[in-house]
């Protein structure tokens, strides 16, 4: 099907959400086209359903987890809808974060890895298109920190092993510990994937030169064979008084090795439309193969 074709037919045969991203994204701008389409998106009882689900007391716990009312899911799906900052009634539901994120920025980290939550906060706002200086603050300071760990460090020196230490709870074996050293103060060195998100979608980093290639350097540290092969979610985490937590979200790319799982390929797609952004990650051979075929091997 050709691209007109393609075109043509998402907006004929889509629902609300897709005729808008197709329409604001892909095609030529047609205000009146917009307005209509916008109409129709906000009017849908799935965006009204997610709307309802914002919680406007930032929190730990209301920023990170399971729950759809939490930022990290509602912002997550927002954005997926094609909600952007400028949108009024979206403004109003991420404002409260936006505060939290410049409270939080000059604070200690206590308790279980602040930077994570921050960071977290800082990664949603940027895909939504906000630009604080708050946001570009804790993004770049990310940066930086992400990209002296890949082009200086060891990832031979990313574990220790867990048995020698005395308190390392049985019901973690099997899972690496991460070697302290990657983590001080809380200022985790390798990359989550809300960094990636927010490296790539924010404006202050992409649309800097200097910060722009420390990305394409972060980008192909994370798409070597060595990197892919560390433990899927990095591995446990030793935090004072010998508590252990396990760590995640780090960046396996589904298919990187082998043909990926069924049931990965939505994610797989999210990681496409994230990676896209990076000439390095466009020109790898994972990017291409699966861009053209997401069940290749």
């Amino acid at each position: 099907m050709k691209h007109r074709n393609v075109l043509d037919w998402l907006m004929q045969t889509g629902g609300p959400i897709i005729r808008y991203r197709t329409a604001t994204e892909l095609l030529e701008q047609d205000p009146g086209l917009t307005l209509s389409l916008r109409d129709d998106l906000l009017s849908s009882s799935l965006v009204e359903g997610w709307l309802e689900q914002v919680c406007y007391t930032p929190s730990r716990k209301t920023i990170h987890g399971a729950h759809s009312s939490t930022f990290e899911n509602f912002a997550g799906k927002l954005y997926e809808f094609g909600l952007r900052a400028g949108e009024q009634i979206l403004d109003e539901r991420v404002s409260p974060y936006i505060s939290w994120l410049a409270n939080q920025l000059d604070k200690p980290n206590e308790g279980y890895f602040p930077v994570l939550h921050k960071t977290i906060t800082a990664c949603f706002l940027a895909m939504l298109g906000y630009e604080e200086k708050q946001v570009d603050k804790h993004i770049i300071n990310r940066l930086d920190i992400v990209h002296d760990f890949a082009i200086k460090g060891d990832l031979g020196n990313v574990y220790i092993l867990g048995k020698t230490h005395g308190s390392f709870p049985k019901a973690l074996k099997g899972r690496l510990l991460i070697n302290p050293e990657l983590y001080p103060d809380d200022e985790f060195k390798l990359p989550w994937i809300y960094d990636v998100n927010a490296f790539l979608h924010s404006k202050a980093v992409m649309n800097n030169q200097i910060h722009k290639n420390k990305v394409e350097d972060i980008i192909s540290f994370i798409l070597t064979p060595e990197y892919q092969r560390l433990q899927i979610g990095y591995g446990v985490v030793r935090r004072p008084k010998d508590k252990y937590y396990v760590m995640g979200w780090s960046v396996h790319l589904p298919g990187y090795f082998s043909e990926p799982q069924e049931e990965s390929i939505g994610y797989l797609l999210l990681l496409l439309d994230t990676f896209r952004r990076s000439t390095t990650a466009r020109d790898h051979d994972w990017f291409q193969r699966r861009f053209e075929d997401p069940r290749q091997i």
